[in-house]
């Protein structure tokens, strides 16, 4: 009998994901432009938080969310679509402070830094 899944571990890290991700609850979500990323190879790349890694059908992936989104967790990608941060990336976002803004009033709720730590 062939496992699906096989040794996820937890890594919790920041990297870029570009093409489509995927969630129990939206099939397929296309990664959009995080400002402060680089757009290399010519594509869009969104921050990511890595909360795990592991294969699926013999395919690696990564699990987390984007750091600016719904919020949706568990969210995941093939790991072919993922790159590190280059460091001028890394310096930038390290420095981030992100805000939530109330849906119905459009008021920033709060603020909280992005997470990112400045060296890897």
């Amino acid at each position: 009998m062939y496992r699906l899944f096989r040794a996820v571990i937890k890594a919790v890290r920041h990297v870029a994901v570009c093409g489509i991700a995927t969630h129990k609850s939206v099939p397929s979500m296309e990664a959009i432009h995080s400002e402060g990323l680089d757009h290399v190879e010519g594509r869009d790349w969104e921050m990511f938080r890595v909360s795990s890694e592991g294969t699926v059908a013999g395919h690696p992936y990564v699990w987390g969310v984007f750091v600016e989104g719904m919020g949706l967790f568990n969210v995941m990608v093939e790991t072919r679509n993922t790159r590190e941060l280059l460091d001028h990336e890394r310096k930038v976002w390290s420095r981030k402070i992100l805000g939530m803004y109330g849906s119905h009033t459009g008021n920033l709720s709060y603020t909280f830094p992005s997470g990112v730590e400045e060296e890897n």
